[in-house]
Parts: structure tokens; C-alpha cells; sequence
């Protein structure tokens, strides 16, 4: 999915993260918050929004970097997103978030591998529509998955400050999109 660059983040201040139509890109028609997997990948949209099962190669070809232009994904229906997210026989993201060594995790006290961590893109609109809809990679922010409002289209999560395990410390994740990087030192 993708958020808005200049949408408002606070951290553990709950959003609705599906952006189509929403308040800060209204009106482009045809994308419904979703974006296509890159050109190349050999995971599908599915298994990349449920972040289980992937590959090393399905990794490696889903990488996308601040900005790539990324293109809007249409068609996406809602019994997808939330088998993805929420309801797929323990396969889901807030299923595998909630057992386990999950099972007392909180969007300020979790594991740093917990499912229901999300990191998007924050993007910049720069036009066209359906599958056409461009979108630039501006940043990326961490999400917590809240859970979602099927019936309203609508999936919650609360933007978090998030140290990724091995990341690069110099690269331009900064505290303004909640997304650290930890370097070791001997």
C-alpha cells in the first residue's frame, strides 16, 4: 500500500493506512490505496501484504528504493487485504502478531520482527489513473497493524518509531519517518 508523504504522523497516534480517495489524495480514479509489486518480482501482491513465506528471491526482487516511481494496483478486492491482514487461517499479519512470543506484544512494547509491523512507502502522486497512477518513493514509515473496517474499506494502524535490524545507519531513514537504522561497533 502507500501513504501520502505529507500526511501528519505521529507516533501511536492510530490512521485509516489505505489512502485511495482518502483526504490527502482524493480523486484519482481507479487506485484504491494498493501499488503493483515491482517489475520483476517473483512474489504476487498477496504474499508481499502478508509477509509470510517469502523467498530470499521474492525478497530480493520486492526491494523498491526512495525514488522509484511505483504504479498504483487496481481491481483489489477486499476479501485479499484482509485474508492478508487479518483472517487467513493463522497466515495473516495480525494472527501471526498475536501468538506466540507475539502474543503480549503492544504497538510500544513489541518484538522488532512482529508480523504487524508494516514499513510503507510515503509517496508523492504525479499523476495519470487506475494502473497508470504514478507514484514517487519520497520515504518509507513503520506502521503497527490495528486491524481493518471491512465494510468501509478502511485498514488502522499506528505509526510507530522503529529500529530495523541491519540497517545502514547513514542512509536517509530519519527520525521524521520513524524508521532507524542500528550500526554494530566492535
Amino acid at each position: 500500500m502507500w501513504i501520502s508523504h505529507d500526511t501528519p504522523l505521529t507516533p501511536g497516534v492510530e490512521i485509516n493506512m489505505l489512502m485511495a480517495d482518502g483526504p490527502h489524495c482524493a480523486g484519482i480514479p481507479g487506485s484504491f490505496g494498493f501499488l503493483q509489486e515491482p517489475a520483476g518480482c517473483t512474489a504476487t501482491w498477496f504474499e508481499l501484504l502478508q509477509g509470510y513465506g517469502l523467498t530470499p528471491e521474492d525478497l530480493e526482487t520486492s526491494f523498491v528504493n526512495l525514488g522509484d516511481s511505483v504504479w498504483a494496483k487496481t481491481g483489489v478486492d477486499v476479501g485479499a487485504f484482509k485474508m492478508a491482514l487479518v483472517d487467513d487461517a493463522g497466515l495473516s499479519r495480525m494472527e501471526r502478531g498475536t501468538i506466540g512470543k507475539f502474543a503480549d506484544d503492544l504497538w510500544n512494547k513489541r518484538h522488532d520482527d512482529n508480523p504487524r509491523i508494516m514499513l510503507v512507502p510515503l509517496v508523492t502522486y504525479l499523476g495519470d489513473t487506475g494502473s497508470n497512477a504514478e507514484f514517487r518513493i519520497e520515504k518509507f514509515g513503520a506502521f503497527w497493524l490495528e486491524g481493518i473496517n471491512q465494510g468501509q474499506k478502511e485498514i488502522f494502524g499506528r505509526f510507530i518509531q522503529y529500529d530495523m535490524p541491519g540497517g545502514d545507519p547513514n542512509s536517509q531513514l530519519t527520525s521524521e519517518t520513524g524508521v532507524y537504522a542500528t550500526e554494530m561497533v566492535r
